[in-house]
């Protein structure tokens, strides 16, 4: 059953919840970024409707125990083993009730007010599109990776839009 974080903002069309974005996030083994990655999207202030699916390739690390403590509002698919990235993306996506579909890794941290500004551009969009970010290399400090791709008024470094 998939349960979304913003119940108030769920719109209904039929028999069918429907939020504004569905976040994909693919994990295999990787609690330690899981974790945080979960806490930016819910504690970030995304202002829009969303829902999370977290597709696990059968990690055997707690993650799936510690989604089900902590995040009780996310729904999880547990795969039995490792499917790969694309194939456990296409299991999540299949389930998504929004009206626009973001994948995420796993060990990003995001804030609502970049995610607003995503969403309103894809928004506009009048076909489907894709867009990336820098991934700044690892270089000493692990925490680099944690580094917000989009600023809190939406400003987007190093992205590239795609038709």
């Amino acid at each position: 059953m998939s349960v979304t974080a913003s119940k108030s903002k769920v719109k209904e069309r039929g028999d069918e919840q429907v939020v504004d974005m569905s976040i994909v996030l693919v994990c295999w083994n990787n609690k330690t970024y899981l974790d945080p990655c979960l806490k930016s999207l819910f504690e970030g202030g995304l202002k829009s409707s969303f829902d999370v699916v977290v597709v696990d390739n059968g990690s055997t690390d707690g993650s799936q125990q510690m989604l089900i403590d902590k995040y009780p509002e996310v729904q999880i698919i547990q795969n039995d083993r490792n499917v790969g990235l694309g194939k456990a993306s296409n299991q999540g996506i299949e389930v998504t009730k929004g009206r626009h579909v973001l994948l995420l890794n796993n060990d990003t941290l995001v804030n609502g007010p970049a995610l607003e500004c995503a969403g309103r551009i894809s928004g506009r969009a009048s076909r489907r599109r894709r867009s990336g970010g820098e991934i700044a290399e690892l270089r000493r400090f692990v925490s680099i990776w944690f580094r917000p791709i989009l600023d809190p008024v939406g400003r987007v470094s190093d992205c590239d839009a795609y038709r």
